[in-house]
């Protein structure tokens, strides 16, 4: 097994994501419409961090300050 270095975080990012969302009481359709991006999208990052491109992770990375 290789670790691929975009799944390094992917994990803290699922956490993360749903963690803001939690404290702001965003729905994921909320938090898409503010990103930009399809529901779907955000299901996906919630549900296993992957397929998120680097310009996201950033943003994400970004919302624990927020």
């Amino acid at each position: 097994m290789t670790n691929h270095p975009n799944r390094a975080g992917d994990a803290t990012l699922s956490i993360a994501l749903k963690a803001y969302r939690d404290r702001h009481g965003l729905t994921q359709r909320a938090l898409a419409d503010a990103f930009g991006v399809p529901a779907r999208t955000v299901e996906k990052w919630e549900a296993s961090g992957g397929g998120a491109s680097s310009m996201s992770r950033a943003l994400i990375a970004c919302l624990d300050r927020l």
